[in-house]
């Protein structure tokens, strides 16, 4: 589903670029950021610590040492 969209996005970017002038080129990069950012499926957050787990708390006797 998501390559789907890629794709069609693609599409869309490449047929927009296609029509715009020189002085136009910045507004077509900004749209392929967007449309790249919009569909990334990569999510940092979701894979970053947050904060100790059960094995720290068991490791200092249940205290929260942060």
């Amino acid at each position: 589903m998501v390559a789907v969209l890629r794709a069609s996005m693609r599409g869309i970017v490449t047929t927009i670029g296609a029509g715009m002038s020189r002085s136009s080129v910045g507004a077509k990069g900004a749209l392929r950021k967007l449309v790249r950012d919009l569909f990334d499926p990569y999510r940092p957050e979701l894979y970053y610590m947050r904060g100790p787990g059960p094995r720290s708390h068991e490791k200092n006797g249940g205290l929260h040492i942060g």
